[in-house]
């Protein structure tokens, strides 16, 4: 009996056992399944979130091709203006409408203006394009010829053609219809696009009214017709500039009743006006767009595609612009990209089941939850080296990012995303192009090429150093940006594929506030140098002198920008101390005494400590100190020689002397250039630098020195009477 009690309890709590497993596996199960079904409805949001952001875009180019369009048309009704407001044409049409009136005359009457307005029309013509491609060829046979294109000027009733351009077309009811039209508005008219003969045309209606005279004021005198082919002048208003897309297409629509009608060439290679669909095509993207101008769907297009498609309405035409690329090619990479992350979610959540069930039936095992404190610490210790990395990252002014040999961000810390307009978590995967800009993109991407180079057999141990670039990049308004970017080359591993490292910086504001004390700095140097030329008549432009040669001596021998700086300045400002130096000692027309050459001679170092104070971004303090010194070692003050010189001093004592030679003086003549520098090459090594005075020979020689600083030869008394 006891026997039967205890198996009795024994399969009671087997059953027990049983039902709590199955109730725990079922419970697994739908919270499997609400992860599953959350991966999902989050993909959809993701999606969504990237058809937003086609809207966006796509929006942005229709607005500005329609723009285009709006600006083509313009320009043709400007064309027919400028015609209707010239003043000579009113004058004629005025006098005209007068002898009409006095019955002195009749309407039809030849006048002797007829042939300067058949040349203003010509010439208008020409200029606006409403000329037909090849004159309409003359018949012998009495029919009337269609025309193709031209401007014509016509009475006020329309009836008589006073002067066309040879093509123009006869005056037909629809420009008859515009010209009562713009007679009641007292304003242009459009004639909407129609096909003629020679193809799609275009036709313009615009009123003339006397000088003073307006609408409201007075009748119109005449009009001005004109009938224009339209070709690639309108239709590349609609190609979008910069457009790297495949599928991407920019069509011009109208509605004509039930009928739509695309006005411009398909990229299938249908010409304008061959394709007519009717208006309840289901999800055809122009209709939807002739409804709704402004909106934005994923509907299908003339080839039955889908596509994502949007439109603008053109201001003064029943024209609308249809932008609209291939769902495939625009979600492409985002559907990929969402189908990969629907994937590695369900995994994740099929192995964090099978986990829970491994955890659950081996809980009892102490290796088992030594193994899950094992991995507790290292998330942890993971969790917090990412959250030290986002805050690393993350508070650098700079936009640091990585990104693949596809052009993919693979890394990117909340700079990168701030500058795009997202969120953090929407970079990785996108493009560089479609973050900062096709034109920004291209050319970090040539870079990027240069540095994925760098990986190309090197061993796995070698340490990269960061390549550094500064880039100058055109913007809206004549603005500029300049970005300083560290590029770093990254080895790829097991779950991250090679890529280039970015920290990008904007130095904009730096450069253009350097290049601003530049210019204060160089008001006061040209100040200072305009007191010493008041104080020293002999020695007048003798600073700008030397400085022009210096500068292009410096830039000829390749120097970097630094050096050339250092030399423009030192050149500017070598005779700075003769403030110092009493007026009659300056202006002493005899041979100076060795003290009075010797207190000039000091006058320079005198120069270089009134600027030694001061801060300048080079050296021209120094290289003014070592003007006097020479090659071999036997100058003033310090005996220098050689290297030891300042290199930017080696350049302008060149400078100096050739000009003080070639300049002529008080007491001679100028020196003629050759003399000049066969003294100078006599001089090198002893007293000069041989490069130089090289460089100075070749850019008299072949750089069109000797035209350029011809008038260094000339008194200033011979420059003035010039």
């Amino acid at each position: 009996m006891s026997e039967t009690v205890g198996n009795t309890d024994d399969q009671g709590a087997g059953r027990r056992a049983r039902l709590t497993v199955l109730g725990a596996l079922a419970g697994l199960i739908l919270i499997m399944a609400g992860g599953i079904w959350g991966a999902q409805s989050f993909i959809e949001s993701e999606r969504a979130r990237e058809v937003q952001a086609w809207q966006v875009r796509l929006g942005i180019i229709a607005d500005s091709r329609m723009a285009a369009v709006r600006g083509w048309l313009d320009g043709q009704f400007g064309v027919m203006t400028g015609l209707a407001e010239n003043a000579s044409l009113q004058i004629y049409l005025t006098e005209l409408a007068l002898l009409a009136a006095a019955e002195t005359g009749a309407a039809g009457t030849p006048v002797p203006e007829a042939e300067f307005l058949e040349n203003l029309l010509l010439v208008t013509a020409q200029q606006g394009g409403f000329l037909a491609d090849a004159p309409t060829r003359v018949v012998p046979a009495n029919i009337s010829q269609a025309g193709q294109a031209g401007i014509a000027l016509t009475t006020a009733d329309g009836s008589q053609v006073l002067a066309a351009t040879p093509d123009m077309p006869p005056i037909s009811g629809r420009f008859r219809a515009a010209m009562d039209e713009a007679a009641d508005k007292g304003a242009p008219v459009l004639i909407d696009v129609f096909e003629a003969p020679a193809g799609p045309s275009i036709g313009f209606v615009v009123p003339i009214y006397g000088i003073q005279d307006d609408a409201t004021t007075a009748a119109n005198l005449g009009f001005v017709v004109g009938q224009k082919r339209i070709g690639e002048d309108l239709y590349g208003a609609l190609v979008q500039p910069g457009d790297i897309s495949d599928t991407g297409e920019t069509l011009l629509v109208r509605r004509d009743g039930n009928v739509l009608v695309y006005l411009s060439p398909l990229a299938d290679g249908t010409p304008p006006f061959k394709r007519k669909l009717a208006m309840d095509t289901p999800d055809l993207a122009a209709a939807f767009a002739l409804r709704s101008p402004g909106g934005f769907a994923e509907l299908r297009d003339y080839e039955g595609d889908a596509v994502l498609a949007t439109g603008r309405a053109v201001t003064g035409a029943p024209w609308v612009v249809v932008r609209k690329i291939d769902g495939a090619e625009a979600l492409a990479a985002t559907d990929s990209r969402l189908t990969t992350l629907l994937y590695v979610f369900v995994s994740i959540i099929v192995i964090i089941g099978v986990a829970v069930i491994a955890v659950w039936k081996y809980s009892t095992s102490v290796r088992t939850a030594r193994a899950m404190g094992q991995m507790s610490v290292a998330l942890e210790r993971f969790t917090n080296f990412s959250k030290f990395l986002t805050v690393v990252t993350d508070g650098h002014p700079a936009m640091i990012g990585a990104v693949s040999a596809e052009t993919r961000y693979t890394f990117a810390n909340r700079w990168v995303a701030d500058a795009a307009g997202i969120e953090k978590s929407e970079v990785l995967g996108k493009t560089m192009a479609g973050m900062i800009g096709p034109v920004k993109a291209r050319e970090i991407e040539r870079i990027n090429k240069d540095v994925f180079r760098m990986l190309d057999g090197a061993p796995p141990d070698r340490k990269f150093e960061a390549v550094e670039h500064v880039l100058t990049f055109e913007e809206a308004e004549g603005r500029r940006s300049i970005i300083q970017g560290n590029f770093l080359p990254l080895r790829g591993d097991r779950d991250f594929p090679p890529a280039v490292l970015h920290i990008l910086q904007d130095i904009t504001e730096a450069v253009e506030e350097r290049e601003k004390r530049w210019r204060t700095m160089r008001k006061l140097v040209d100040t200072l140098v305009s007191l010493v030329d008041r104080r020293d008549p002999h020695s007048a432009n003798q600073s700008q002198r030397v400085a022009e040669v210096a500068r292009e001596v410096a830039t000829e021998m390749g120097g970097d920008p630094d050096m050339v700086r250092t030399a423009d300045l030192t050149g500017t400002l070598m005779n700075l101390g003769k403030v110092l130096v009493p007026p009659e000692l300056l202006t002493k027309a005899g041979r100076l005494t060795d003290e009075e050459a010797a207190q000039v001679r000091e006058s320079m170092l005198a120069g270089a400590d009134l600027l030694e104070n001061l801060e300048f971004d080079v050296p021209v303090a120094e290289a003014m100190r070592d003007l006097q010194e020479k090659w071999d070692g036997d100058g003033y003050p310090a005996g220098k020689k050689g290297e030891h010189i300042h290199p930017a001093a080696r350049v302008v004592a060149v400078a100096n002397a050739f000009v003080g030679m070639v300049s002529p003086r008080s007491y001679r003549d100028a020196i003629p250039f050759d003399k000049a520098m066969d003294i100078l090459r006599e001089g090198i090594e002893r007293s000069y630098d041989r490069r130089p005075v090289t460089a100075l020979a070749n850019l008299l020689d072949n750089r069109g020195g000797r035209d350029r600083w011809a008038h260094f030869m000339r008194r200033p008394e011979d420059l003035t009477d010039g």
